[in-house]
């Protein structure tokens, strides 16, 4: 089951989005506001958060940037929900690692349901890839090592040094 945290600060909201997930099929939580998101966060360890912009003392950018500090959080995908249409929101949700910045009122529910569990399917493939990537390439570089490393054949360098 996809678990998913709702940071919405409008209750009616709050409450739409938790009611069309479950039905749906997702193991939801909500949050009221950022600050309250983050310990959430460290609770339930979600596969993907949905969240909104303008919130009371913690936003949804100032959110996300105060998780991406924490490594084991930098891969969890961020769909952004706002009331703004605003480009310089975009690219900065962008550069924090947003999958989607949805504006309200512009999607029906179907559509971003279909649009998280795509989300949250990837991320499980992404991570589990990354996971495995350490060992692949120790592999591939026993198998040839000129690849990896060609500047240590040139002339002057020994293959026997303790740095490769």
């Amino acid at each position: 089951m996809i678990k998913i945290l709702i940071v919405e600060d409008a209750q009616d909201q709050l409450e739409l989005f938790a009611k069309t997930f479950r039905r749906a099929g997702f193991d939801v939580y909500g949050a009221h506001d950022g600050g309250h998101a983050m310990d959430r966060v460290r609770d339930i360890k979600p596969d993907i958060i949905l969240l909104d912009q303008m919130m009371p003392e913690v936003d949804g950018i100032t959110f996300l940037q105060n998780l991406r500090r924490f490594p084991k959080y930098k891969g969890v995908p961020a769909v952004l929900v706002t009331g703004m249409n605003d480009r310089q929101l975009k690219t900065r949700a962008a550069a924090l690692g947003v999958t989607d910045v949805l504006v309200k009122g512009t999607f029906q529910m179907r559509d971003l349901i279909d649009l998280v569990k795509k989300r949250a399917a990837g991320s499980n493939l992404k991570n589990n890839r990354w996971r495995q990537l350490p060992r692949r390439r120790f592999e591939r570089a026993m198998k040839n090592p000129r690849r990896q490393a060609p500047w240590a054949f040139e002339e002057g360098f020994s293959t026997n040094s303790r740095f490769l």
